[in-house]
């Protein structure tokens, strides 16, 4: 490895790309478009579902 090191070619891409010592970390610093407002709401709370009734078991009889 020192060999990379020594010629240059270890991190040589990271130099050309201006990625030199020091550099923030992308995601900290990136800017990307704003997120536009929620739609109004047009009914009742999707978050709050309405309850589905539970099936009552019906008692199965084996008189014929």
């Amino acid at each position: 490895m020192s060999e990379l090191q020594d010629s240059g070619l270890l991190g040589g891409y990271r130099r050309e790309l201006g990625w030199g010592n020091g550099r923030a970390l992308g995601a900290r610093t990136a800017v990307g478009p704003e997120f536009p407002d929620p739609p109004p709401s047009r009914g009742p709370d999707l978050a709050d579902p309405v309850p589905v009734p539970v099936p009552v078991p019906v008692p199965v009889t084996t008189d014929h």
